[in-house]
């Protein structure tokens, strides 16, 4: 479906290849600047987007691993869906930084443009209208908020305090 030979491999290490949402499973590799969406339960394509990147790498050098030291634009992950919403890492060279597909204005916008001072930290996955954070300790808590994520209620704290992890859900209009 793809046109992979058996020696085709990416050159990065997605930490996922798919996503799921809804009624729909989410596909990205590095060999394609996109995602290409297929129904959950038929295993039809419902949809390839392309994204088109202002700095993406050239054709034909998708196997030559001076590109992901290279200040190129791709995808670093497969993207999460959420409602109307899109999510996605992308490599901007030096750094990478999520990216939301806002539907208001018809494209991708950072996350911090996108939240309005509310950052949504890097989503692990998407449940029903939220997009889902794991936010592992009180250090990395507490550095989010002084960047500008809304503190959470007082029994989150106390969970973060005590040692325990917690899951921040972002609910999309």
């Amino acid at each position: 479906m793809f046109g992979y030979a058996e020696s085709d491999y990416d050159l990065i290490a997605y930490s996922r290849f798919f996503s799921v949402y809804d009624d729909k499973i989410v596909y990205s590799s590095f060999h394609f600047d996109g995602f290409t969406v297929f129904d959950r339960f038929s295993g039809e394509v419902v949809e390839t987007v392309g994204i088109k990147f202002s700095h993406a790498i050239p054709g034909g050098s998708r196997k030559d691993d001076s590109v992901t030291s290279a200040s190129y634009n791709f995808l670093e992950s497969v993207p999460i869906l959420c409602g109307q919403y899109i999510l996605a890492e992308i490599s901007l060279g030096d750094y990478t930084d999520n990216f939301m597909y806002d539907p208001a204005i018809s494209s991708f916008v950072t996350n911090s443009e996108s939240s309005e001072g509310n950052y949504v930290f890097y989503p692990i996955g998407s449940w029903k209208d939220c997009y889902v954070s794991y936010i592992s300790d009180k250090e990395l808590y507490s550095g989010l908020v002084e960047s500008g994520l809304e503190r959470a209620p007082q029994d989150v704290e106390m969970a973060l305090d005590s040692g325990n992890p917690v899951l921040i859900f972002y609910h999309m209009k």
